[in-house]
């Protein structure tokens, strides 16, 4: 199935849309949830306002039924965030029933960066979601061999949009990106390849910034992809070259 690279109209993120749907006048939201949004959001701007949210001040529309809820409190919020934000310990509205708790903070270093932070959990071990996520990773590679984790440490992780005259975007409208059975079943889609491959570069312990440089990238329908294996397209020493002219042009 062809694809095309979209932004969402309610929530602006980047999704595939099929091609067909898109040709259609469709696929302008990446989710059921974003649609739905969109067209209440629309339908709740043409009502006149007819409540005040506590916490921002901005006023909203709200339907009478769920405006006589409130009617114990009298407080109305515009939106759940707004809800929490009002109503979590040492917010602007909080409950009686929280009291008057004054948690206890203690200082940690954190195991990941090394960094200290302050926490009020007594067994907390990390400053940020970051270094949690990277410890796991970091347990993880203690499980995989040397050349999975060399593997994993090549992945590309720049987009092609950021360099729109160094990779042909007219393949990917036509075949659109290789995807899975299970992940949209475009198994002739386009995908992206290692000129000088990661095998090459792990046998010849060449360091994994050159071999997931964006000048080691070209863009191939994916079933030639897998049939050109391990073998490489240009040598080290024309990989060395790119990436010296690439940074020049790119600084």
């Amino acid at each position: 199935m062809k694809t095309i690279v979209k932004n969402c109209e309610y929530c602006n993120t980047e999704f595939d849309a099929p091609l067909r749907e898109h040709n259609r006048g469709n696929g302008r939201f990446c989710s059921l949830k974003c649609s739905s949004s969109k067209i209440r959001s629309n339908s709740r701007s043409l009502k006149k306002h007819n409540s005040i949210c506590v916490e921002c001040n901005n006023s909203f529309y709200r339907q009478p039924s769920h405006k006589n809820k409130a009617k114990v409190t009298g407080l109305q919020f515009c939106s759940k965030i707004c809800k929490d934000k009002a109503h979590r310990i040492g917010g602007s509205i909080q409950p009686k029933h929280y009291g008057n708790y004054n948690p206890t903070h203690h200082e940690k270093q954190c195991e990941m960066c090394g960094n200290n932070f302050s926490t009020i959990k007594p067994k907390g071990r990390f400053c940020s979601v970051d270094c949690a996520r990277n410890n796991k990773s970091k347990k993880a590679r203690q499980f995989r061999s040397a050349f999975k984790n060399y593997r994993a440490d090549c992945s590309f992780n720049f987009s092609i949009r950021d360099y729109p005259n160094e990779f042909d975007s007219k393949l990917i409208e036509k075949y659109g990106w290789y995807s899975a059975t299970n992940r949209g079943n475009n198994l002739g889609g386009v995908s992206r390849d290692h000129m000088v491959s990661v095998k090459y570069g792990f046998i010849n312990n060449i360091p994994t910034e050159y071999i997931k440089h964006p000048a080691n990238c070209k863009l191939l329908i994916h079933n030639e992809n897998i049939s050109k294996g391990a073998k490489i397209s240009i040598t080290y020493e024309e990989l060395l070259e790119r990436i010296k002219l690439w940074n020049n042009k790119y600084k």
